[in-house]
C-alpha cells in the first residue's frame, strides 16, 4: 500500500517551512546552514514524490 503523493508534498512543505524559519531566525552560521540543508532535503523529497507520478510509477534515481 503506497501513500498518496499529497502526503509527501505536505511533508516537504512542512520541512521547507521549518528550514526557512531556522534560516531566518538563527544568528549562528552553523544553525543557518542546518536550516538550509533542511530546505534542500524538502525540495529533494518533493522532486522524488512528484517524479513517481510522472511516468510509470518507477522512480529513476539517475534522473
Amino acid at each position: 500500500m503506497s501513500l498518496n503523493v499529497i502526503y509527501y508534498v505536505l511533508a516537504a512543505s512542512f520541512l521547507f517551512i521549518i528550514g526557512a524559519y531556522c534560516l531566518a531566525t538563527r544568528k549562528s552560521i552553523i544553525k543557518q546552514i542546518i536550516g538550509l540543508e533542511i530546505m534542500v532535503n524538502a525540495a529533494h523529497l518533493s522532486f522524488v514524490a512528484l517524479s513517481s507520478k510522472a511516468g510509470n510509477g518507477v522512480i529513476d534515481p539517475y534522473a
